[in-house]
């Protein structure tokens, strides 16, 4: 999948303020796919996660984690996330 996609912008965070990241949310727009290698680049525990999911779910941005398999454009992770109601 990811070798489909066009590449608009890179965003690398090696800090703990997660500035990347920041500028990551108020970049994305509805409709754009957000591609991680691994849930844990952008958060140690599961909630946090969770919470970056949402935050990007608000905007109408899909999450792509490579890793984890994690695709929120497909009809299972949509059922999950309504489930836990993000």
């Amino acid at each position: 999948m990811v070798r489909e996609m066009s590449l608009d912008k890179l965003y690398v965070d090696k800090t703990d303020e997660n500035i990347a990241l920041k500028q990551l949310v108020a970049y994305s727009r509805r409709g754009d796919t957000v591609v991680v290698i691994d849930i844990r680049d952008f958060s140690n525990s599961a909630g946090g996660f969770f919470d970056i999911l949402a935050d990007f779910a608000k905007q109408g941005v899909n999450i792509y984690c490579s890793a984890q398999g994690i695709d929120t454009a497909t009809f299972e992770w949509a059922a999950i996330m309504k489930v836990l109601r993000i």
